[in-house]
């Protein structure tokens, strides 16, 4: 994939990856139950999980800078844009 498109990947699958496990919390507050919260912050951590070995490795591996230039992003705004 060329490094263009692997930056655009990676951002919005990070956008989306945090967007989801930001709903844990909520979820948390609003379960009617234990067993209702673990099934759904199971749900979102395993997509997180995927996400992290499956799309951001690859190209983190491939391509370090877009690694750093996300990190840098998000310790001067704290988040992506």
């Amino acid at each position: 994939m060329k490094k263009e498109v692997a930056e655009f990947v990676a951002r919005v699958a990070l956008k989306a990856s945090s967007e989801l496990t930001g709903l844990i919390p909520v979820i948390k507050e609003f379960a009617e139950n234990e067993e209702e919260y673990e099934k759904f912050r199971k749900a979102l951590t395993t997509i997180a999980r995927i996400g992290s070995e499956e799309i951001f490795s690859p190209i983190f591996s491939e391509y370090p800078e877009i690694d750093d230039a996300i990190g840098k992003s998000i310790e001067v705004f704290g988040r992506l844009p």
